[in-house]
């Protein structure tokens, strides 16, 4: 007879029923075990191995009726703050031979009878009878370590937590109500629910912690508190529910493409009461956003209409509320195309202005700029747009990691001849451009839907603005000249600002090399662009180019003549000597010419007698 082989070994017999251990209770562990080895002579016969959260134990264990091993009656615990913990017990004999292995579970009834850490009569009641749990002495305990009476009928409910606080009018809230002592059964509490006097029907039920209720409705705007009760009474909750009268007042933006994805903000009043919400415009859904709701906004995403139309009316559901906005609220458009797009070059870091033209441009709320490598569909990266008319937006080039441009395959192909270095500037890498225009499909791949139009992105070296040699350079007028490399790769005038202090210098010129600009006449006061003091009484000379980038060249002082200012004192003297002499002045003018006129006269006076005297003389030498 064979008696040896995979059937012969020893092991716990199957099926065995899970072996439960109350926790800091002493109990003995029964294993059936088959095949059980004849320890001989001298051999210390069997031990249990017992593993609890990494600690092992070795308890001594005996053989009865030559197929049960007793691991010894030992207390057994855990710290793990959980109802339930396995752990595994294995059987060995003369210490060092293995028999088998089998998982334990032990258990506290403390944890399995509490809910949020708060004793529950009717949870630990209601315990599957082999945890051996009681309710004693106003706590879950395992039952034979109870010293008093065991408890079978529970206190009255306790309320922890309400949710939602408010509804509206009409009703038809599903209201969540945990605590404890909700009842050993469904029946405990059906009918024993109301908010103040209005029923509260019930509609789920978890033995003892959680009920919901579905409210009824109610005359008026109102306040009043939840109300459970069980076999032992009833209890009134501390947070009172309140009854509101939602109010619906308008929607916005009035109008959006087609192909749906427009997120529409309406307004109102009491807008994120109850438990269910949900916004129709006519008969297509409008997906709501729950969790940007406010008293007086909410919103939600429109959904694709079969044709350009205009919607006749907004309805809002809340539980059983129903309210309507009519008046063609909203209205769906032809979806927006693009027609054309420039200028197609950046810089690697992305800022440079993108102007679109398009149509229908103004209907999307929050556009978006997207480039990807070619045949891939995720996006690199992307930029929000803004709209300025129905046919034109800018958008800022999206900024790709400097790794796409070093690994490239244009980047690749022409560092190997030198001869290739201005192409290779000129041409690093180049992505396909799309847009996030809400639900339109169309604008996100324009090589499909747009064939015709140039939608390819090349991306350059950022440009590199050098600092002044010791970081402050004498002005003597006329120009002031910067220096840097690859300037005008991805860039032209309009694309860079440069501030001196506050104030602009006005970009005439910009090449590969060098950047042109003229600074404001006079000096302006020490501080970068943003009106902060540079501590050093010089402006600072700062380059913008797009809106990513971000170049201080360092400090200029203007060696020019400078306009004193003179104190009041000095201008008040200096006006007053002037007012003396234009006074003096006017004196002396107005004496001369009274000197002048009267000397005139005694020249006539003379003439006059002289002539006289000719006359008489003239006579007298005629008679």
């Amino acid at each position: 007879m064979v008696t040896h082989g995979a059937n012969f070994c020893p092991r716990f017999r199957q099926p065995q029923e899970s072996i439960l251990l109350p926790n800091n209770v002493p109990k003995e562990i029964i294993l059936d075990v088959e095949n059980l080895p004849h320890p001989q002579v001298g051999h210390t016969g069997f031990q249990c191995i017992v593993n609890i959260e990494g600690a092992k134990m070795m308890v001594p264990a005996r053989v009865e009726a030559n197929r049960l091993v007793i691991c010894d009656k030992t207390t057994y615990s855990y710290e793990a703050n959980t109802g339930e913990y396995q752990a595994s017990v294995t059987i060995v004999w003369n210490r060092n031979h293995h028999v088998d292995t089998i998982n334990v579970f032990l258990y506290k009834c403390d944890i399995l009878g509490s809910h949020r850490e708060h004793p529950d009569c009717s949870l630990c009641i209601t315990r599957n009878a082999k945890y051996q749990c009681t309710w004693c002495a106003n706590t879950c305990s395992y039952s034979e370590s109870c010293l008093q009476t065991a408890v079978n009928e529970c206190p009255k409910p306790r309320i922890d937590m309400i949710k939602p606080l408010s509804g509206p009018i009409e009703g038809g809230t599903t209201v969540i109500i945990e605590g404890s002592n909700l009842g050993l059964k469904e029946e405990d509490v059906r009918g024993k629910i109301r908010i103040g006097n209005t029923p509260c029907e019930l509609t789920k039920y978890q033995v003892s912690v959680r009920i919901e209720c579905r409210t009824g409705p109610s005359e008026g705007e109102m306040a009043a508190p939840v109300i459970v009760g069980n076999e032992a009474g009833y209890t009134e909750s501390a947070v009172k529910f309140s009854y509101k009268d939602i109010q619906l007042k308008g929607v916005n933006p009035p109008i959006g493409p087609q192909s749906g994805g427009t997120q529409l903000a309406i307004t109102g009043q009491y807008m994120n009461i109850g438990s269910t919400i949900a916004a129709y415009l006519d008969d297509l859904p409008c997906h709501v956003n729950r969790t940007q709701a406010s008293s007086s906004r909410i919103t939600c995403i429109t959904s694709r209409s079969s044709a350009p139309m205009p919607m006749e009316m907004l309805t809002l559901t809340i539980d059983g509320a129903n309210r309507t906005l009519k008046g063609k609220p909203f209205h769906y458009t032809v979806d927006p195309t693009i027609l054309e797009i420039k200028p197609l070059k950046s810089f690697a870091s992305g800022g440079r202005m993108i102007t679109v033209h398009g149509t229908n441009l103004d209907t999307i709320q929050k556009p978006e700029m997207l480039v990807f490598l070619e045949d891939e569909p995720n996006t690199i990266n992307k930029t929000v747009c803004t709209v300025l008319n129905q046919v034109q937006m800018e958008c800022p080039s999206p900024p790709v990691n400097h790794r796409f441009l070093l690994n490239s395959k244009i980047h690749q192909s022409l560092r190997k001849s030198s001869r290739s270095l201005q192409k290779y500037q000129e041409a690093v890498l180049s992505l396909r451009i799309g847009f996030l225009m809400d639900n339109v499909e169309a604008v996100r791949d324009l090589e499909k839907h747009f064939q015709s139009l140039r939608s390819q992105l090349v991306y350059v070296d950022d440009p590199k603005f050098f600092q002044f040699p010791s970081m402050i350079k004498l002005y003597k007028g006329d120009t002031l000249v910067i220096e840097g490399e690859n300037l005008n790769l991805a860039s032209d005038e309009s694309d860079v600002n440069v501030t001196i202090g506050q104030k602009p210098c006005n970009v005439t010129s910009l090449a590969l090399t060098q950047l042109v600009c003229t600074p404001p006449d006079s000096q302006p006061d020490g501080t970068d662009e943003n009106g902060a003091t540079t501590g050093t009484s010089l402006p600072l000379v700062v380059v913008r180019v797009g809106r990513s980038l971000r170049f201080p060249i360092g400090y200029l002082r203007y060696e020019v003549m400078k306009s004193y200012a003179f104190p009041p004192e000095a201008i008040a003297g200096i006006a007053a000597g002037t007012f003396f002499l234009l006074l003096l002045f006017v004196i002396v003018l107005i004496v001369y010419r009274r000197k002048s006129t009267q000397a005139e006269r005694e020249y006539k006076r003379i003439q006059i007698q002289m002539d006289t005297l000719e006359s008489n003389v003239r006579s007298e030498c005629k008679q």
